[in-house]
């Protein structure tokens, strides 16, 4: 009487099939592994048809299939395999591990976003809590923003998916124009993910502005026509014209911390005590008559440079 293995119908099938669609992966550049993480459980289908297929299909009155001791550890390993690739899958690992192995990291132009800035707003005042920013003193009345972000995704299509359209946020409170932005935030290392690299905003230079930036900060005051307040807790670079009209004051926590190609006017307003290190000093740097304000609050370094 004839014996049959368990599984051996079942493997070779199950081998060609993953053959063929690894072969189909490399001709049509599709993620493999989604397929496999989702078709998993035909494993079991399989092994299952088979014996039902060999108990009822033979012509033996009593046929039998054989389990030996290797065939039954294989019943129990694959059973156990299966139970945590389902716990792992219910917890979503497995769509996380398919992402990894799928991601590409794309840098991504996010498009320029306008906004006309009313006649009666008198104050801008900017929040931006994220990475590097450049501000610059524009003309006319447009509020303009761009940039660029690091995304990982699997596809360019998708990554450029990721980042919203409408970026700008803003709140009226009487003639002061509140802006803060609707970016990216960053993603994990399971995941896809999307971070702006580096974002540029232009102000209307005719208005009073009031920044916050928490990064690495850079103001072009080219068109600088009107009192302006800089708030940053790291470097901040200010490029002026040599014949603007402007008086840049900026006050730092560090001794050193005031820099570019101009003469600082520098006072210590604070020196530091035995209990209490924190010292304030404050340089001044005239353009012109000194007539447009330019007012820097910085916990770091200040550099002007004069363009």
């Amino acid at each position: 009487m004839r014996k049959r293995r368990v599984g051996t119908l079942s493997l070779g099938i199950l081998l060609i099939g993953l053959g063929i669609a690894l072969l189909m992966a490399q001709i049509l550049k599709t993620n493999t592994l989604n397929v496999l993480f989702k078709w998993w459980p035909i494993i079991f289908v399989a092994l299952g048809l088979e014996v039902l297929l060999y108990t009822y299909t033979a012509k033996e009155e009593q046929p039998k299939v054989k389990y030996d001791i290797f065939s039954i550890f294989m019943i129990f390993v694959l059973i156990f395999s299966g139970i945590g690739m389902f716990a792992l899958q219910e917890v979503g690992l497995i769509s996380r591990a398919s992402k990894m192995v799928s991601a590409n990291n794309f840098i991504i132009q996010t498009p320029q976003e306008d906004l006309e800035i009313d006649r009666s707003i008198k104050k801008i005042i900017i929040d931006y809590p994220q990475n590097d920013l450049t501000i610059r003193a524009g003309e006319g009345d447009t509020l303009s923003a761009f940039g660029s972000a690091y995304v990982t995704a699997d596809t360019k299509e998708n990554a450029e998916k990721m980042l919203v359209d409408k970026r700008i946020v803003t709140r009226e409170n009487g003639n002061t124009l509140y802006v803060s932005f609707n970016l990216p935030h960053y993603g994990n290392d399971f995941d896809y993910s999307a971070r702006i690299r580096d974002f540029t905003i232009i102000v209307p230079g005719n208005r009073q502005v009031e920044i916050k930036s928490r990064y690495n900060s850079k103001i072009i005051a080219d068109n600088l026509q009107n009192d302006w307040l800089i708030e940053t807790n790291d470097d901040l670079e200010v490029l002026i014209p040599e014949d603007a009209n402007a008086t840049v004051k900026a006050r730092t926590e560090r001794p050193n911390g005031l820099l570019g190609n101009v003469e600082w006017q520098v006072e210590q307003l604070k020196k530091g005590e035995e209990n209490d290190g924190y010292e304030e000093f404050e340089g001044t740097v005239k353009f012109g008559n000194g007539t447009h304000k330019l007012n820097i609050l910085s916990l770091d370094r200040v550099t002007v440079n004069k363009i």
